[in-house]
């Protein structure tokens, strides 16, 4: 029986790579028990976020 083992590969680019270690320095500093934080702001924008709206109670 000939089975097919189809295999991921991630292939990042090196700006891709910068950015996870920088995301990963980043939530060392901030959670060192945590793996990765990918933080929203940088992957939006802070100009696509309403903060305002976002903080009251509902």
């Amino acid at each position: 029986m000939n089975r097919e083992h189809h295999t991921i590969k991630n292939r990042y680019r090196l700006s891709q790579k910068l950015q996870l270690a920088w995301w990963l320095l980043r939530t060392k500093l901030i959670a060192p028990k945590a793996r990765l934080i990918r933080f929203p702001c940088d992957l939006r924008g802070l100009e696509y976020m309403d903060l305002e709206n976002a903080l009251l109670p509902v």
